[in-house]
């Protein structure tokens, strides 16, 4: 997505679901800021470019440093263990209650741009938490159309 073109909701959404996702990927949770300020702190400065730019109060810069310094390898979202946990933080309000339609809608789209990127169907279905056969019934339309690209991969291993 290229924010300057971006819709205000769709901005707000994309650093909505960044802020969730983000804070959920880190090692230390002991010590981790205060939920809301850490959301706050991601949503308000980290990620709107303009904000970059602009001095941070205090605990807003703290933050951030914590969460630099205790955040995960991109490398750990190789891992199902890893992917599983964030990918259901979508799926809860802040006080961990099940959110709203539109907030669910965001794990399906991932799991779909998965698909759709050419990922192998077990692995997706490790990395959501679903089965092989959950996985098809539900995202089965995020295959279809597959078909030329599926037919051009066993052409080229055929014509080796």
């Amino acid at each position: 997505m290229k924010w300057p073109g971006a819709a205000a909701k769709s901005r707000e959404s994309t650093t909505d679901a960044l802020a969730t996702v983000t804070a959920g990927l880190v090692r230390d949770l002991a010590r981790r800021p205060d939920p809301v300020l850490l959301r706050r702190a991601l949503r308000e400065w980290e990620f709107p470019p303009a904000s970059r730019q602009v001095d941070r109060p205090a605990e807003i810069a703290a933050a951030l440093r914590w969460l630099g310094k205790e955040s995960l390898p991109l490398s750990a979202l190789a891992e199902a263990a890893v992917v599983r946990p964030a990918l259901d933080t979508l799926g809860l309000t802040m006080d961990r209650r099940p959110a709203a339609a539109q907030t669910t809608r965001r794990r399906h789209a991932g799991v779909s741009l998965w698909l759709n990127a050419g990922l192998p169907a077990p692995e997706v279905a490790q990395r959501a938490g679903h089965s092989v056969d959950v996985l098809l019934k539900v995202y089965a339309k995020c295959l279809d159309g597959d078909r030329s690209r599926m037919n051009e991969r066993i052409e080229a291993v055929l014509s080796q």
